[in-house]
């Protein structure tokens, strides 16, 4: 039989090795997230110059999508350890 001290340190350890197993796979996920793939166009530079509400809704839009982004990667991996 195990001592009561044993199974405590193995749940620990398990518990610390899925944390970083997880850890790795949510940083990799945001690394992958792609950057603009170029400068951005005459034409948008435009529109967003001297635009705050145009600025304002460029940028959230961006955050929403990098966050999707990174969500479907991280939810993808997780998926894909079944």
């Amino acid at each position: 039989m195990s001592d009561p001290d044993d199974i405590e340190r193995i749940i620990e350890k398990a518990k610390r090795e899925e944390r970083e197993r997880i850890k790795t796979i949510a940083l990799r996920a945001i690394s992958d997230e792609p950057e603009l793939p170029s400068d951005m166009p005459d034409e948008a530079w435009e529109m967003l110059k001297d635009n705050r509400d145009n600025v304002e809704e460029a940028l959230r839009s961006a955050v929403r999508l990098t966050k999707s982004g990174i969500t479907d990667r991280f939810e993808q991996a997780l998926k894909g350890e079944k």
